[in-house]
């Protein structure tokens, strides 16, 4: 009887595997060209055309891949330097978003660099692309190739560089600090994950616009993972292009406890402020959050004028700082974080 009872569990295990993975490929297949369609869309984001100030100096470099790149040095209002920040501007924007973003910086003592980013501005189109407001090898490969045209202006001089990036341009930092140890602090504004934020509203999406929302919400987290991971691909070679990781670049900084901070809207309609709490998981103690009240996406620079320079600059002064005294590298301590205007540590 056991052994009866036995089979038949088996039989009906099989038989509710097999029902539950052909749904799951069923829908993967329905639903991956309307999710693909969502990846492809480009939000409607209003960028301010801004023009440079005077005494800048205007230069050209070369990506890996062969395109020339322009940006511009804007040299600090003081004598000595106290650091170089390169700045990557936003989608749909150019070198000069830097004016409203550094100008504190420069004040402060501050070099920056700002170039714009490929098929952006000035800079050289690549034929066949067409760029999204996702991070791809791209933008990396960009930020790369600025860092390394400091790096060969800087010589041998004991300047530390920070990098500083606005939404896309935040997440193309990130990943190029994993890959280039030049760099000592990170600054994001608005930078967003690629599969966090695909998995977050994949999930959300699947329990608001579908009729099986108990199926939905009981299938494993794996599988939305897997789905998110295909529309990437899928894009990806529709676009020609190959999207990054920001969470493993964020992995590979957490061994070397490199500075970041990151500034995020609390009303960000475009990246739900959870979506940035949850990819902070993959950072170290030296990484924290400003979550500022009220801001939607990138907003934050205009909401919070005073208290957003004086975070800025107080930031790279700390982190940056103690690289002028000493090659060595020092522990620079968390600073803390507002969220829904109240002070914590991560």
């Amino acid at each position: 009887m056991l052994t009866t009872w036995m089979i038949w569990g088996g039989i009906f295990g099989a038989l509710f595997l097999f029902i539950s993975v052909g749904l799951g490929v069923g829908i993967y297949y329905k639903y991956l060209p309307v999710l693909a369609r969502v990846f492809e869309e480009r939000p409607f984001l209003v960028t301010e055309e801004e023009s440079g100030p005077d005494g800048t100096e205007e230069v050209a470099f070369q990506t890996e891949d062969g395109l020339t790149l322009r940006g511009s040095f804007w040299r600090a209002s003081v004598a000595r330097s106290r650091g170089q920040v390169v700045f990557c501007h936003e989608f749909l924007s150019n070198r000069w978003s830097a004016v409203k973003y550094c100008t504190a910086l420069r004040d402060a003592g501050f070099d920056v660099f700002t170039f714009d980013f490929r098929n952006h501005g000035s800079s050289d189109c690549l034929v066949g692309y067409e760029p999204l407001q996702w991070v791809t090898e791209y933008e990396v490969t960009d930020v790369c190739a600025a860092l390394e045209c400091v790096k060969k202006r800087l010589g041998d001089s004991p300047i530390p560089v920070g990098l500083y990036g606005i939404s896309r341009g935040g997440g193309a930092a990130i990943c190029a600090a994993s890959r280039i140890p030049d760099s000592v602090a990170v600054i994001t504004d608005g930078a967003f994950p690629t599969a966090g934020t695909q998995l977050f509203y994949i999930n959300r999406w699947a329990r608001i616009f579908t009729k099986a929302h108990s199926f939905y919400a009981n299938l494993p987290s794996w599988y939305y993972r897997l789905v998110a991971s295909a529309t990437s691909r899928h894009v990806g070679r529709k676009k020609r292009c190959k999207f990054v990781s920001i969470e493993r670049a964020l992995r590979r900084l957490r061994f070397r406890r490199q500075p970041i901070l990151m500034i995020h809207g609390d009303r960000d309609t475009f990246i739900d402020p959870e979506i940035v709490k949850e990819l902070l998981r993959y950072t170290h103690s030296n990484a924290t959050l400003w979550l500022v009240a009220n801001a939607k996406h990138n907003q934050c620079v205009h909401i919070a004028i005073n208290e957003y320079r004086k975070r800025v600059v107080g930031f790279f002064s700390r982190s940056l700082g103690p690289y002028l005294e000493s090659e060595s590298r020092e522990t620079i301590q968390p600073e803390a974080v507002l969220v829904s205007g109240e002070e914590q540590s991560f």
